[in-house]
């Protein structure tokens, strides 16, 4: 068995949208019907977008699974003997079996022509929406910048559609002109129903001097669809393309007036787990955004989605907490959407003084550890390596990139580097200089590890010796860091080098796998020290 992608494009004029309906002919029903003649087997396409009635299509796409011999890249070909001459593949490819074309992150782009002129032009009917009244093409465009960004478009939907997720994001949003036609293209990760057709209505509105641009935002938050305009007409509307991403993105950050947070979803395939920090968000919609985050990394392959609120540390304080029974032991919990979190631990930051701690005179052993400036690509090539022993298996310890060490590396505000004793690569050291909350810079030690077999030998006291010595001989009073309440032996270490808890910064929570309803832990690393 094998999977199949279409990108197909269509003609909507004579079809009742794209998904199978009881009252007459779609574009889903027409490739079902076709597919089966031409490989002799019940298939059923699951198509990205499920135009309407009267919507055309450029790129929409379309899977089916089959055991049918035919090259995927030749299917175009064969299929398009059989269809309809208002539908035509126009490309088709074997993709992996796990590829699901509402599922894999995407960006859709949608055009919408509007035929501004003062008579009908009837060649340009069933792909345009005639609209005779001047428009002010500047005044729209000020106002469809307010729809950029991540927004709950709920005051643009339908009031038939079926979603309990009205949130998506805008890329593009804005018209130019194409002699008398105003056309409107719009991209984001995702629409709901008639989203497009109502942002055109709204903003003719706009066009006409009804209202001014700044009441688009208004609309936004009102949340409130009967403030937005009509729905304008079907025929003007055309599915462009849908573009899947290659590789997800390392972190995503969105911030607005209503919230501020990063997902960083660098490691859902390969360590399947993702990390959400959330930094500002409006207390009635903090349940909303973390189910939804949940619900994104999930779907992508995620085991694990820790999250942590600046804002509200406490989230099963804020949210409410409850109890399950875990092998016996009643456990709190807090609920977002379908997801139970869990505590899993804190961060906690610990300072050195100087003055109650002053370094002393390096030994012979402190002396002796070089520390070394990442300078080559094989110097961050071990760093990688090194990093990736010490901390795969710590919560929330992200992995990096090549191109991100060397990033840290060229930073004059950062101190990466490869710890070296005897001749050999001992292990990394990793300083930055931080702003504490009373506004005093002081140097961090953002990650210390030790590669295993060079553990217990008093390498990694050094380093710390090593950097608190720098400090204090640069005139600092202090040293800081920040650790996790898991992390027990680094704790242990740092306790013994004279520093003491500060402050608890986070509260991470861990969500509960809702099918399993277990707590998933990360596989374990031979070698763990920092």
């Amino acid at each position: 068995m094998k999977r199949i992608k279409l990108t197909v494009a269509y003609d909507g004029t004579h079809y009742c949208g794209w998904q199978i309906q009881k009252n007459g002919i779609t574009v889903e029903q027409v490739l079902n019907e076709t597919l089966s003649r031409l490989l002799g087997e019940d298939i059923h396409v699951i198509g990205a977008s499920r135009t309407d009635a009267g919507v055309h299509a450029l790129g929409n796409v379309a899977v089916y699974d089959t055991k049918s011999p035919i090259p995927g890249d030749k299917v175009a070909y064969a299929l398009n003997q059989w269809l309809p001459e208002d539908i035509s593949v126009v490309d088709s490819a074997e993709v992996p079996g796990d590829f699901h074309p509402r599922h894999h992150n995407s960006t859709k782009t949608y055009t919408y022509r509007i035929l501004n002129t003062r008579h009908r032009v009837p060649v340009k009917r069933l792909y345009s929406y005639f609209y005779h009244r001047p428009l002010d093409m500047e005044a729209m465009n000020r106002a469809a910048a307010y729809l950029l960004g991540e927004h709950d478009f709920v005051s643009f939907c339908s009031a038939h559609a079926q979603v309990k997720e009205t949130t998506r994001t805008l890329y593009q949003a804005a018209f130019h002109r194409e002699r008398d036609e105003l056309v409107f293209t719009v991209s984001g990760n995702g629409f709901l129903y008639n989203m497009v057709r109502i942002m055109v209505g709204t903003l003719i509105e706009v066009g006409t001097g009804k209202y001014p641009p700044e009441h688009v935002k208004d609309i936004l938050d009102s949340r409130d669809r009967e403030l937005a305009g009509p729905c304008a007409p079907p025929e003007g509307l055309t599915l462009a393309g849908i573009v899947y991403e290659e590789q997800l993105a390392p972190q995503l950050v969105v911030e607005n007036d209503r919230m501020f947070y990063s997902l960083v979803q660098r490691d859902i395939r390969k360590k399947r787990c993702a990390y959400l920090n959330i930094f500002r968000c409006r207390r009635e919609e903090l349940d909303n955004l973390i189910s939804r985050m949940a619900k994104k990394v999930y779907r992508l392959g995620a085991d694990r989605l820790y999250v942590q609120c600046r804002e509200y540390p406490r989230l099963d304080q804020v949210l409410g907490a409850s109890k399950y029974s875990d092998a016996g032991n009643d456990k709190e919990y807090f609920t977002a959407g379908d997801y139970r979190f869990v505590f899993h631990h804190t961060v906690d930051r610990l300072d050195r003084e100087f003055r109650a701690d002053p370094p002393a005179e390096l030994t012979g052993r402190q002396r002796a550890l070089a520390v070394i400036p990442l300078e080559t690509d094989a110097d961050r090539k071990t760093y990688l390596e090194i990093y990736e022993k010490c901390f795969y298996s710590l919560p929330c310890s992200h992995s990096y990139s090549e191109e991100e060490i060397q990033a840290l590396s060229e930073d004059p505000g950062q101190q990466v580097c490869l710890l070296r004793a005897d001749g050999q690569t001992v292990g990394i050291l990793h300083m930055e200089y931080v702003t504490l909350d009373d506004g005093e810079i002081c140097p961090a030690i953002s990650a210390l590890g030790i590669i295993g077999e060079w553990g217990r030998k008093g390498w990694a006291g050094a380093a710390i010796e090593r950097a608190a010595a720098d400090a204090a001989r640069q005139g600092y009073p202090r040293m800081t860091l920040q650790v996790a309440s898991t992390n027990k032996k680094a704790r242990q270490l740092y306790f013994k080098h004279g520093f003491y808890p500060i402050t608890t910064k986070m509260w991470w929570y861990v969500a509960i796998d809702p099918v399993k309803n277990i707590v998933k832990s990360p596989q374990k690393s031979v070698d763990t020290q920092g």
